[in-house]
C-alpha cells in the first residue's frame, strides 16, 4: 500500500489535464493515440456545459479533464476495502472541481495527508452530500449505518457516517472518471492501474489477520483485479458477474455482511 500512496504523492500532472505524469508520458508514446476515447483536455464547468461532451453517457473510456480519484478513504488506517473499476462520472462532476473545499478534500485524500478525521472516507461526509458520490456510497452503505447506529448507540446518523467514514477505503482499478468502463489493452497498461493491482496483490499476501478485509465488488475477473472466485475467505468476498452488476453492500448481501463485522465495536459506543 505504501507503494501505491508514493506513487500518488509524486503526482505532478501536465498542464493539458489532470492525468498523472506516468500516465501522460505512456498515452503519449502509444503508435496511436486514441483520442477519440480518452478526453485529454482540461476543462472549466462553464466550458464544459457548452461542449459537445456535456453528454455524460458518451463512450469516452477516461476523462482527464476531472482530477483523479485512485482511491478514497485512510488506506493505511482503512478495516475494510472495497475494490471498484473506476469512478463514475455525472453532470454534478465538473460543478463539483469549482469548490474550493472539495478540490482541498480530493487534494488530501490523494496525498493520504487527511485532515479532517471525522470523515477521512470524503464521500460518507454530509458536507459534501450534494454530490453523486455521496448519493452512491450513502445508497449502498445505507443498510450498515443504520445497523451500526441503532446497534451501538450512535445517537445520530451523521455520528454513524463517521463512525463507517473512519473504518473504509475503496480503491479503484483505473482512476479516472467515465461513465462507462470500458477496458482496451492501453488502459490495462497504465502505470496508475499497475500500481493499483500490485497494492492490492501485496494486501492479499498478507494473512489474513493482519490485513483488512477486501470485498472485490467489481472487476474480479482475469485481466482486471485477477482475483478468483476460490480465493474468497472470512475476510474476503468476490462478487460474481451478477452480484457485481449492482454492487449492493447491503447487509443482506455477503459484502456488506463482511464491512458491518469488520467495523462493528466489540462493545457498546458510549
Amino acid at each position: 500500500m505504501e507503494q501505491l500512496i508514493k506513487f500518488w504523492r509524486t503526482y505532478d500532472p501536465p498542464k493539458e489535464n489532470y492525468a498523472h505524469q506516468d500516465d501522460w508520458e505512456y498515452l503519449n508514446k502509444l503508435p496511436t493515440w486514441p483520442i477519440e476515447r480518452v478526453h485529454s483536455s482540461r476543462e472549466t464547468f462553464g466550458e464544459r456545459i457548452k461542449s459537445e461532451r456535456l453528454d455524460p453517457d458518451s463512450n469516452l473510456y477516461a476523462d482527464l479533464s476531472l482530477r483523479p480519484r485512485p482511491y478514497i478513504g485512510n488506506l493505511c488506517a482503512a478495516q475494510v476495502i472495497i475494490l471498484l473499476l473506476n469512478p463514475d462520472y455525472g453532470y454534478h462532476d465538473h460543478y463539483a472541481e469549482t469548490s474550493k473545499k472539495f478540490i482541498g478534500a480530493l487534494e488530501e485524500n490523494l496525498s493520504q495527508n487527511i485532515t479532517n478525521s471525522d470523515f477521512p472516507f470524503i464521500y460518507l461526509n454530509p458536507e459534501f452530500a450534494w454530490h453523486g458520490g455521496f448519493a452512491w456510497w450513502e445508497t449502498k452503505l445505507k443498510g450498515v449505518v443504520v445497523q451500526l447506529q441503532q446497534g451501538h448507540q450512535l445517537n445520530t446518523y451523521s455520528n454513524a457516517l463517521s463512525y463507517l467514514s473512519q473504518r473504509i477505503a475503496c480503491i479503484e482499478l483505473m482512476p479516472y472518471a467515465s461513465r462507462h468502463f470500458g477496458w482496451p489493452k492501453y488502459l490495462q497498461n497504465l502505470p496508475s492501474v499497475k500500481n493499483a493491482k500490485a497494492a492490492v496483490a501485496d494486501l492479499l499476501r498478507q494473512p489474513r489477520d493482519k490485513r483488512p478485509a477486501i470485498v472485490v465488488a467489481r472487476g474480479a475477473t482475469k485481466g482486471k483485479w485477477n482475483i478468483a472466485m476460490k480465493q474468497a475467505n472470512q475476510t474476503l468476498v468476490v462478487y460474481d458477474g451478477t452480484q457485481a452488476r449492482g454492487a449492493s453492500l447491503s447487509p443482506a448481501t455477503s459484502g456488506g455482511n463482511l464491512i458491518l463485522n469488520a467495523v462493528r465495536p466489540k462493545h457498546k459506543i458510549r
